[in-house]
């Protein structure tokens, strides 16, 4: 089998809602996923109630309080299950807010949704690291064609070096766009619904594919 281009071996992710998956993957993961809680088994308003940035206020807390002193050497991610790149934020975020029955700030405020001009969703990205050190955001296959074009032309001012970057794969290339705005990783997945995931790309920048 191929060797792994990292040493001694691909970065590990584990992501979790619940406190037991959460703290087990704050003591062993290299890349710790914050999920919604799906005691339910299904995506539904006892899952969507674990989505609000409150929620995840106490997530990240449980991480925070079992990570150790691998604080330092450890990557935050999260998944953005609800994308939308418009002009438009406040319709968008309104017109999903009454299809979840839900209120307009909870959609605006989670780091689960990413809906907005491409500025805005910057200065969101920049936010979201703050508070909770996310520094590697995944969103779906369906939205890399919408997120591909403003990735090189963000603002660059800002004071930040590394890349971000999204990634596609299908089953005929994967690519990726660099851009100098801030300390991220933007992965996208791709895939059918009976597909595991594609790609896993650290903060190093190299690619695992899977």
């Amino acid at each position: 089998l191929p060797k792994p281009v990292q040493k001694p071996g691909p970065p590990l992710l584990i992501g979790g809602g619940g406190k037991r998956v959460l703290t087990y993957a704050a003591r062993h993961a290299d890349i710790i996923g914050i999920n919604a809680t799906l005691t339910a088994g299904a995506v539904g308003p006892e899952a969507i109630s674990t989505m609000t940035a409150e929620a995840v206020d106490a997530k990240v807390d449980i991480v925070r309080g079992a990570v150790g002193d691998r604080l330092n050497h450890v990557e935050m991610n999260i998944r953005a299950f609800m994308v939308n790149v418009t002009d438009d934020a406040d319709g968008a975020i309104s017109r999903l807010a009454k299809g979840l029955g839900v209120e307009p700030n909870m959609i605006a405020e989670t780091p689960f949704a990413l809906m907005g001009p491409p500025e805005k969703l910057v200065e969101d990205l920049l936010a979201r690291r703050e508070r909770w050190g996310f520094s590697y955001v995944i969103v779906g296959g369906e939205d890399v064609d919408s997120f591909a074009p403003w990735l090189p032309h963000s603002p660059a001012s800002k004071p930040y070096s590394a890349s971000s970057r999204i990634v596609s794969r299908n089953s005929a290339s994967m690519s990726s766009l660099t851009h100098p705005v801030s300390r991220f990783t933007l992965s996208a997945i791709c895939g059918s619904a009976t597909s595991s995931p594609t790609s896993v790309m650290p903060r190093n920048g190299r690619i695992v594919r899977r």
